[in-house]
C-alpha cells in the first residue's frame, strides 16, 4: 500500500539495530544518503539489507552491515541507484513485537 513493503530480516549482519526475524517497513525514495539503511537487489547475494557508507545517487553506493559478521564493502561491491529497492523506514524487532503482543 502506498509503495510500502513489509519484509522480514534474516541473519545477523545488521545487529544490534536490526535483529534476526525483525520486520522492516521499506519504501522507495527519490534520493538515498550516507547512513540510510536500504534493501538492495544484489546480483549475487539476492535481496539484502545494508547501510550506505559511501557514494551518491549518480556514481553509485557502497554498503556495509552494522555487524562484523556482515559481508565486507568489497564483497558487496558498488551498487547502482536502480538496484536499491527502498529505504528502511521502520524496524520492529522480535522483542518489541513480543512485548506488544503480551500487553495486548
Amino acid at each position: 500500500m502506498f509503495g510500502y513493503q513489509i519484509i522480514k530480516a534474516a541473519g545477523r549482519s545488521m545487529m544490534p539495530g536490526i535483529q534476526h526475524d525483525a520486520f522492516l517497513v521499506v519504501r522507495p525514495a527519490r534520493l538515498y544518503r550516507i547512513n540510510d539503511i536500504v534493501q538492495v537487489a544484489h546480483p549475487y547475494y539476492g535481496a539484502i539489507v545494508k547501510r550506505i557508507v559511501w557514494g551518491d545517487n549518480t556514481a553509485g553506493f557502497y554498503l556495509a552491515g552494522d555487524s562484523q559478521a556482515s559481508l565486507s564493502v568489497e564483497q558487496i561491491g558498488r551498487i547502482s541507484f536502480n538496484q536499491i529497492l527502498g529505504k528502511v523506514r521502520w524496524v520492529i524487532n522480535p522483542k518489541q513485537l513480543n512485548e506488544k503482543i503480551a500487553s495486548f
